[in-house]
């Protein structure tokens, strides 16, 4: 339960008054070895608890709030209705912050949730047809969906053919005007990679036409496999084979970890005697494949150089979601992170968002509670007026005001401003952010948000690459 008492004293616990909400994530014991996802819950519920001691939710006095947290990690989707029911059925939460695996999520709501009315913030990627599901505003996601991510393949990838046109050293790695051939290798039993690599198929252009016009032409090759979910040890070497094969300019991996242990590797090992002097191929990669712990070990075994190839580290742009341009909030957030548990851990601002979204939400609804007032009360916390008074997430004096502002004017709504940026959902709680670009630089660690969308048509990218000259834009100088 959550929040862990301050000097073993419980009583946030012990409040006979307090409002129970519901959470999953990962359990393995003590709360030392609690996982990064209810470390983050549970520093949101601390902060507000020790704060302001509790929401009025439309009554005359405070009310704690505790987190029954529930392991949110199982073999098969069928585990997770025990805990879901003990949840919902048996504690009867009006809301739940949730860490819970794809097909877990959408097992959770069809069996459990919806009919019970149960509000759910997603914290992770979900599958893109829970996204559409009409959930009256009953789910809201953290993170966008594959569609809407997905919009920044288009730009990256022009961007990347322009590249391979004017490479600076040698023979440029393609020619003008040579046509571009694609090896599309595909992860198509994990929900978001199938609902990516879809996105692409069906929207991506180029040779001046779609991906089946390509496939026609013999332009395109698509690769299925399976994912490092379903199976980790597959060397992939039929996938590996099947590039080689096909000789691409560019390698797009819609996948996961695989990537990384395998294909790349294996592609870059057989090239060269397959393809004397031709240029090794650009990698073009999934949200999936950031943060990956690979990269600083894949480099250290590149030898592109000594083979006369552009490195490898200077072939490989990746997808993400995109961290808030104004960093402010996001750098206190991990600030009061190393504080209290000892170590700052970036990139978990998703999970600790949406503990906040959910608790501000509970304080501008009204007792009792269900799904549908918590709803109502995030559509107050999550206003885009200009009117509207912007508050930040965390323990400040913000939080004292309008924690009882929102409980005694009803016409007050405010925007609550994250960690990981504005909220820019739509009235269902839809995520409509488009990706951002990762690089890797010569050892292997991740530069993120180096370019970002910009919708247009044209829609085009803005920002530059530090990894590497990418598209004639020297490396930015780093002051």
């Amino acid at each position: 339960m959550l929040p862990y008492s301050a000097n073993n004293t419980w009583n946030t616990l012990k409040s006979t008054d307090a409002i129970i909400l519901g959470a999953f994530a990962p359990l393995y014991g003590a709360y030392e070895t609690l996982d990064n996802f209810a470390r983050n819950y549970n520093l949101a519920a601390t902060e507000l608890s020790q704060k302001v001691r509790g929401v009025y939710s439309g009554s005359t006095k405070r009310h704690e709030l505790v987190f029954v947290v529930c392991d949110g990690l199982f073999p098969v989707p069928a585990d997770v209705l025990k805990p879901a029911n003990h949840l919902i059925k048996d504690l009867k939460v009006p809301g739940i912050v949730s860490s819970l695996l794809l097909q877990d999520q959408k097992y959770v709501w069809e069996n459990v949730a919806k009919d019970a009315g149960t509000f759910m913030m997603m914290t992770l990627y979900s599958d893109q047809s829970l996204i559409n599901e009409p959930d009256g505003g009953l789910i809201y996601h953290m993170l966008s969906g594959a569609d809407s991510l997905s919009v920044t393949y288009q730009p990256l990838f022009d961007q990347i053919v322009d590249h391979l046109k004017m490479t600076p050293a040698g023979t440029p790695a393609l020619g003008d005007p040579e046509d571009v051939k694609v090896a599309h290798v595909k992860a198509t039993d994990e929900a978001f990679l199938a609902n990516t690599a879809d996105y692409i198929e069906t929207n991506l252009i180029f040779n001046g036409q779609h991906a089946s016009e390509n496939l026609d032409a013999g332009l395109y090759e698509p690769i299925t496999i399976e994912s490092w979910y379903t199976n980790q040890l597959d060397p992939r070497t039929d996938a590996i084979n099947r590039v080689l094969d096909f000789g691409p300019h560019i390698v797009i991996g819609t996948t996961s970890a695989e990537m990384f242990d395998f294909i790349i590797p294996g592609v870059e090992d057989g090239w060269d005697a397959k393809y004397p002097g031709k240029s090794r191929p650009f990698y073009m990669l999934s949200a999936l494949n950031n943060a990956d712990a690979e990269p600083p070990h894949m480099l250290g075994e590149d030898d592109s150089i000594a083979a006369g190839q552009t490195p490898l580290y200077q072939r490989i742009l990746g997808i993400n979601w995109p961290a808030a341009v104004d960093k402010t909030i996001y750098n206190a957030y991990l600030d009061r992170f190393d504080s209290f548990y000892g170590q700052a851990v970036p990139g978990w601002e998703n999970l600790y968002d949406g503990t906040y979204y959910l608790m501000y939400a509970v304080a501008a609804a009204r007792l009792p509670l269900n799904g549908t007032r918590i709803a109502n009360g995030l559509l107050r916390v999550t206003s885009t007026l200009p009117a509207s008074p912007v508050v930040e997430v965390g323990p400040n004096n913000d939080m004292v005001k309008y924690v009882t502002d929102l409980s005694t004017d009803t016409d007050l709504d405010i925007q609550l401003l994250g960690a990981q940026g504005p909220p820019s959902w739509d009235d269902t709680g839809t995520r409509h952010d488009a990706g951002s670009v990762w690089c890797l630089n010569t050892v292997g660690a991740y530069h993120t948000d180096q370019l970002r969308y910009v919708p247009g048509s044209p829609a085009t990218l803005s920002g530059a690459v530090d990894c590497f000259e990418f598209d004639g834009v020297p490396v930015p100088t780093v002051k």
